[in-house]
């Protein structure tokens, strides 16, 4: 897989397994670089990347004609939970994006299936550091979740009083319900999973930047779209889709993170969203639906101890936590073409491992400009 960097203009054709730049003509690739230089990333507090997703993804379907497609909106997430709450714009914002997505469906002959994620309510209070020995250690995936490593014997016992966290996750528990995790999930598992009553948000080491005003919900279950069928369970979207496009059907994965929980917009239904403690969220959840695995199944833990040292990794190092493709994903599903345009910053190419893939490069809400990640034995026209 090749990627192509697009950092205000400035481009660069990288081998995305080794993070090696190669060489190339000015013109190779045209199609696709241009795609890049035509629509910049205008940041994710801001409207405006909302008709950024729909702009990049016609011009991919345009180039690709793709069978299966997965597009991603992180707008109302980074707006809704870092400014003020306007109900009102939240509702516009809301409206907005589904009639692009069904409108973007019906022009490109699309049947959707969407998925929202991170439910959120009104902020009532920061969790800081516990009185424990162990660090609290915020997670990039939701502030309702975090976890604490360098503990001792008696940390258990005083999370387990706080008066705002309503779950304690035993790393020891873990790992003796499921004796076969791969050695990458046990190694960066902390000593404690963490889960905040409804409201309550964790701040500690590593945590987000700046002023909050919502809290993510550690929710049972997510609201779903779909005319193709209804899953049971967020794992089941992934057979919902191989079935349809066994069908002859062009689908469309669409996934908008962020949204009121006391605010489902009309047709769509709750769909569980648990294993076992887990309520999936983020990186784990967008492997769950492109896959149809479990946490358990990953080499990925649901919280990261961000305190140990981190392994040294050869393989795909500008791809965050990924080190090789999930060759399970629909995205690499035999037979079809495959595409996706996304504005959660730097884990679609991997986990949808589609033939070409365009998504922003986000950190803390800075914009770092442009990736489109593409197989080139599967690009007609570049």
């Amino acid at each position: 897989m090749l990627g192509i960097v697009d950092i205000k203009g400035w481009q660069s054709v990288i081998k995305l397994s080794s993070g090696q730049q190669i060489d190339t003509k000015e013109n190779d690739y045209g199609i696709i670089r241009k795609i890049l230089s035509d629509h910049p990333y205008p940041g994710d507090a801001n409207d405006d990347s909302i008709d950024w997703v729909k702009e990049a993804a016609q011009k991919v379907v345009d180039l690709h004609d793709p069978d299966w497609m997965h597009i991603s909106y992180t707008q109302p997430l980074y707006i809704e939970t870092y400014m003020p709450y306007n109900p009102i714009e939240s509702q516009e914002r809301q409206k907005r994006i589904l009639d692009d997505i069904f409108n973007f469906s019906k022009k490109n002959n699309f049947e959707p299936i969407i998925i929202m994620t991170g439910g959120y309510v009104p902020l009532i209070e920061k969790i800081t550091q516990p009185e424990t020995e162990g660090l609290l250690e915020s997670w990039v995936w939701g502030a309702s979740v975090a976890g604490i490593s360098q503990s001792d014997e008696n940390d258990k016992s005083i999370l387990l009083s706080h008066p705002h966290i309503k779950h304690v996750m035993d790393k020891n528990d873990i790992l003796a319900s499921h004796p076969d995790l791969h050695p990458n999930f046990i190694y960066n598992l902390p000593d404690y999973i963490v889960i905040a009553k409804e409201g309550y948000a964790f701040k500690g080491i590593k945590s987000y930047e700046g002023e909050i005003f919502m809290a993510d919900v550690y929710t049972d279950n997510i609201p779903v779209y779909s005319d193709i069928g209804m899953p049971k369970h967020i794992r089941d979207v992934r057979d919902i889709m191989e079935n349809s496009l066994d069908d002859g059907k062009k689908v469309l994965l669409a996934i908008i993170e962020g949204y009121n929980i006391n605010d489902i917009p009309q047709g769509f239904k709750l769909c569980k969203n648990m294993d076992e403690w887990y309520s999936y969220r983020g990186m784990d959840l967008y492997l769950a639906l492109h896959t149809g695995k479990p946490f358990y199944e990953t080499e990925f833990p649901p919280v990261f101890s961000r305190s140990i040292p981190k392994q040294k990794r050869t393989n795909y190092p500008l791809s965050g936590f990924f080190d090789s493709l999930p060759e399970n994903s629909i995205g690499a599903k035999k037979g079809i073409r495959s595409a996706a345009v996304s504005s959660r910053s730097m884990i679609i190419h991997m986990i949808a491992n589609s033939d070409i893939t365009v998504e922003c490069y986000s950190r803390e809400r800075s914009d770092m400009g442009l990736l489109a990640a593409f197989k080139p034995e599967k690009m007609d026209r570049m």
